[in-house]
Parts: C-alpha cells; structure tokens; sequence
C-alpha cells in the first residue's frame, strides 16, 4: 500500500499553521483526525495525513473532503478544486510497515508547527506510548487526543467549544510558554471567549504578570498536592475544554521511568492537553 498525493501545492502564508497528522490507531481515528482538520481549516495551512496501518487494520481511510462537506465547508459532491479554493492544502501519506518508522519519517521530511495525535487513556505507567515518544522525539508542539478525553471539535459540525481553558502555573518561563500559547489558540478561534483556570500545585499562587491575563476571564486554584494530581483534580473538578502545558521534555530520571508531568496528564486527562515546549 503506497498512496501520497498532494491536494496543493501552493505556498502558504506566516499566519497558517503547518499541521501533521499520524493515523496509527483505528480505535480513536476520527477524533484526533478533526482537530488537525480544524487547525487547518481555520488557518488556511496545511494538513499532511500520514496513515500507517497493516491491511487488517486499514479498512477505513479519513476523508477530508467527506467531513468538509458535513460541515458546510464544501458543496455535496466536491472535487480537490474546491478543496483548493478555501486555501487548504492536503497532503496524504498511506504506508505499510513499521508505524514509528514511518511517521519519524514523514516528521523529518519538512517542518510541521504541530503534531496532533490520539493516544490511549491509561493510567499505567512505565510506558510510553508512540504518540508521548514521537512528542519526546521531536521536541515539538503536540495536540494529544486521549481516547476517552471529550472533544473541543464536533466531529459532526466542526463547532469549536472552548469555554474553558486549563493552564498550569509555576516557574516564569512555564507561563511565558503556556500564555502564549493561549493566546495562538484564540488567534486560530477569534470567535471563542474562553474563561482561564490556573492551577498551581503549592500554598502560595505565583505572580502572573498583568498582561498575562488582559482581557480574560481568569480564575485562580491552589491545590498543595504534586502537580500532576493537582492539574488531574482539577480538570476533573472543572472539566475545561482543553489543557496547555508547557513542557520541557523528560530531564529526571523519574521523568525517564514513568513519563514526564504532560504525559502523566494525557493518560487522565478528560479533554485534549496542548504540549508547548519551553524554549530553552
């Protein structure tokens, strides 16, 4: 199985988002597949599918032009002409073989913004899925669909529901990189007013700077527990639509052994987490 075609090939501007789009997991397929749509759609960038799945497992292939046309995007009946039209350019992969191989392929091939990827709820640790290893990998910033996480995309519409957003707040550079990639997300999605929870895992709530939180809605939760129960209690308690965490790879041995503080959040988390990498 070998099939790779571009839709257009028309460069694209600095405000779109380059997305990229490993299939690997027939379980949790469509999910992670409209976000990445989404993100491109709403930006008029770029979607590259990369569909790594044996023939027992390829029985069904994500179709872009199908789920534009359930969204009103397209008309019933649309050609890769239309797909053009909107400014969205498609690029689709379909492989047979080793699926890390393949996908670390396609990731090194040229530069992609974002990795938006399902992976499994689990609580197991001791683990690393493909999904946290080709985040780990690259160092890039990554989308993760969890299985049983509830979409801020409707799969049916394309509706966007992000009324509330998750962030936690520690160290300076932590914020830099969680705010400002708060404030890319309502770039994408003008329309959306989302109400901001901070949490911090201690007894004293650190000083965010005014401009951080300019405009928003932003409430404050202190939880003195570790970081990961504290954000995993949280979501929970307040059910946001999204996460954003800032990441800075897995640096500690304990890191190492079950996984850094975002890969720890994906396997519990209810909704999709946004890892953001600190730059350095």
């Amino acid at each position: 199985m070998n099939d790779e075609h571009n839709i257009n090939q028309t460069p694209h501007d600095e405000s779109s988002i380059s997305v990229i789009h490993p299939v690997h997991d027939p379980s949790n397929l469509m999910k992670p597949f409209v976000h990445a749509l989404k993100l491109a759609v709403a930006t008029r960038g770029e979607l590259e599918i990369v569909d790594v799945r044996s023939e027992e497992e390829a029985t069904e292939h994500v179709g872009v032009r199908a789920v534009l046309e359930k969204w009103g995007i397209l008309p019933t009946g649309a050609h890769r002409s239309d797909v053009i039209d909107i400014g969205l350019r498609v690029k689709k992969v379909v492989r047979e073989g080793n699926k890390k191989k393949e996908i670390i392929k396609r990731i090194r091939r040229h530069h992609h913004d974002i990795l938006v990827i399902g992976t499994k709820s689990s609580p197991v640790i001791f683990t690393h899925s493909l999904a946290e290893y080709l985040a780990d990998y690259f160092h890039q910033t990554t989308l993760f669909i969890p299985s049983n996480a509830h979409p801020f995309v409707d799969v049916d519409t394309g509706a966007v529901k992000l009324d509330q957003i998750l962030i936690p707040v520690s160290e300076p550079d932590v914020q830099n990189t969680a705010f400002a990639a708060l404030r890319r997300i309502m770039n994408v999605f003008p329309g959306i007013k989302p109400r901001i929870i901070g949490v911090h895992a201690g007894t004293v709530f650190p000083e965010i700077p005014a401009d951080f939180t300019a405009g928003l809605e932003f409430i404050q939760e202190l939880k003195n527990e570790p970081a990961v129960s504290a954000i995993v209690a949280t979501a929970q308690e307040r059910k946001p639509d999204l996460i954003i965490m800032a990441t800075n790879g897995r640096d500690t041995i304990s890191q190492k052994l079950i996984g850094s503080n975002t890969e720890q959040v994906v396997r519990h988390s209810p909704c999709p987490v946004l890892s953001s990498v600190i730059n350095t």
